[in-house]
């Protein structure tokens, strides 16, 4: 990848600066996910899996229990 601030980046690379790595992922370049092994590395965090939203949930009316 070629980044307008940091030039050439070969990502293959087990040595790559991680200062340049975090600056590149906070000004959201669009080409790269941060991974959660990744926030967790730079971040101390772990996130977990985002949970898809189901949007056709059918309401289940409660019934009143009469005593």
């Amino acid at each position: 990848m070629i980044h307008p601030r940091f030039g050439r980046i070969d990502f293959r690379r087990d040595d790559l600066d991680e200062g340049m790595l975090r600056q590149i992922v906070e000004q959201g370049c669009y080409y790269l996910e941060l991974t959660p092994e990744g926030q967790k590395e730079f971040y101390g965090v772990e996130i977990q899996e985002r949970i898809e939203e189901v949007t056709d949930q059918k309401r289940v009316k409660k019934k009143k229990e009469v005593s």
